[in-house]
């Protein structure tokens, strides 16, 4: 059902992104689950008094890498005209975006927990990437 209008704020906007993101990495449509998933990250603040997102920790441990380069490529004209892209990369970007959002948020939701589930059950990630905290709403 089309909505007339949907009235949203930050924080449910990168939710659902960060849900949809879940969705088209299952679907395999990775361009668009990278896309929702790093304005997701985006969308949440980055302040906070105590820890970091995972983004700034990989860019502090890995200073010649270039943790936005699938996420660059797919919005500017810029670079080769074809890219590999493949299921680590988007799961990456989708734990970045959910620790982004743990951490500044300090709550989860079951799409988070169940994503972080399948991704070490499928050797993705070697651990829960944020802890369990309390639920949102979705």
């Amino acid at each position: 059902m089309i909505k007339e209008h949907v009235d949203t704020t930050q924080k449910l906007a990168s939710l659902r992104q960060v849900r949809g993101a879940i969705t088209c990495l299952h679907s395999g449509d990775y361009e668009c689950a990278i896309t929702l998933a790093h304005a997701a990250e985006g969308m949440v603040p980055d302040k906070r008094k105590d820890g970091k997102p995972l983004f700034k920790l990989m860019r502090e441990r890995m200073p010649d890498d270039d943790p936005n380069l699938f996420s660059n490529w797919l919005k500017h004209p810029k670079g080769a005209e074809r890219a590999r892209i493949t299921v680590l990369e988007v799961v990456v970007m989708i734990a970045r975006a959910i620790h982004k959002f743990v951490w500044h948020y300090e709550e989860s939701s079951d799409h988070f927990e169940l994503f972080q589930d399948w991704a070490m059950l499928h050797g993705h990630l070697p651990k829960r990437i944020a802890t369990r905290a309390a639920p949102s709403s979705d």
